[in-house]
């Protein structure tokens, strides 16, 4: 809500920058700081000034070692993290050229690939026929020195009205596309980060008496999750996809997209009521780590799936799409780790996950509303685009 505004405005680079010595400077304060109230004041400042969320699991893997082997314990971890910090400064400052540019956009014309015409033309109903046999496009590449890019640092687009600019993301949210990927990323993410929030006092108290490398190398099971998440939720969903688009003889919409939830909706939702009794009865510490990887897995599968449909909803506003659901999916996720532990403590693994269940099962039952009416709900009942598919 605050950075991509500034990017948008001032340019990607400078944010970048800004951000990222920001939090460079804020990870030595945390490091150094030896009051409560300094380190909470320095933490919220750490996640202000960080603008892309780190690994959920490769994060507290790294920490569970440093922390056991380290001498200064969770203090050296916040120090590697100011190390890889600095380092990704130096990074972005040597190769991380301005992308913000105005380019020059081509006018429509016939375009002759192997032989062919292809032209684009409309057609009745606001529907477009094109061919897609396309093997390359053409794109203006803006042409700039590396020694121009070190002596950057802010460009100035003097066409963005950055009050407007800042509260448009927050208009995004009465879409009801937005506001269906909140859930979906809200509810996957609590149902994985719960768990790493109460794994430390649940595996190192008995019977498992995990050390805290221990605890780290559970989010192995995470890192399979995610693994199989990042084909499942991508490269297969595309195909999916155009199977579906070639099975409605080449109509394309955005809600196609949602039949990709078909074949894993269920491993999430499975996910959580294998946790919830496994460590409500307290079985072999295999069972938690299935069902860990199996809600880490809905932590990228759905999302991605859900983000790709609003970007494909509203290409023009993508940008503020992605601002709105990344805070408050953060938000959503945030209202449930508050009370994690606490909530563990006096409901039980059981009722907390099972409510879980509920609300990932929840997300993935929207999609079918939304497959059937999203085209009603975000207003575009008839413009889908046909394309010649072979």
């Amino acid at each position: 809500m605050f950075w991509v505004p500034l990017a948008v405005k001032f340019g990607k680079r400078a944010s970048l920058l800004t951000s990222i010595v920001m939090l460079f400077a804020v990870l030595i304060w945390t490091a150094k700081e030896p009051s409560f109230s300094g380190l909470l004041a320095a933490r919220c400042l750490s996640g202000y000034t960080l603008l892309i969320a780190s690994a959920t699991a490769i994060g507290p893997l790294l920490a569970s070692f440093i922390t056991e082997y380290s001498p200064g314990s969770w203090r050296d971890y916040i120090w590697v993290c100011a190390a890889l910090a600095g380092a990704n400064a130096i990074a972005i400052f040597l190769f991380y050229p301005e992308s913000n540019f105005n380019r020059a956009r081509d006018s429509p014309h016939v375009v002759s690939i192997e032989g062919q015409q292809v032209a684009n033309k409309g057609t009745e109903k606001g529907e477009v026929t094109r061919t897609d046999t396309l093997s390359w496009h053409h794109v203006n590449v803006v042409q700039k020195p590396w020694t121009k890019i070190w002596t950057s640092f802010i460009t100035v687009d003097p066409d963005v009205n950055i009050v407007r600019v800042f509260f448009e993301p927050t208009f995004t949210l009465g879409r009801p596309a937005v506001l269906y990927a909140v859930f979906v990323f809200g509810t996957s993410l609590a149902a994985q980060i719960i768990m790493i929030f109460a794994f430390p006092s649940f595996l190192m108290a008995p019977p498992y008496l995990f050390s805290s490398s221990g605890v780290g190398l559970m989010q192995i099971a995470a890192i399979i999750g995610f693994a199989v998440a990042c084909y499942g939720g991508g490269f297969a969903t595309d195909l999916i996809t155009a199977a579906v688009i070639r099975r409605q003889h080449g109509d394309v919409y955005p809600e196609q997209r949602l039949v990709a939830l078909l074949p894993a909706f269920y491993i999430a939702p499975a996910g959580c009521i294998l946790a919830a009794f496994a460590c409500s009865q307290k079985l072999h510490w295999l069972a938690i780590a299935f069902g860990f990887g199996m809600c880490s897995f809905g932590t990228i599968f759905a999302p991605n799936i859900a983000i790709t449909y609003v970007v494909e909803c509203y290409p023009q506003t993508a940008s503020e799409c992605l601002v709105t659901i990344n805070v408050f999916k953060n938000l959503v996720a945030f209202l449930f780790l508050y009370t994690a532990v606490d909530w563990i403590a006096d409901e039980g693994w059981i009722q907390v996950y099972m409510i879980m269940f509920m609300l990932v099962s929840l997300a993935m039952i929207l999609a079918i509303p939304f497959y059937f009416f999203g085209r009603k709900w975000r207003g575009d009942e008839g413009g889908s685009t046909r394309h010649n598919v072979r």
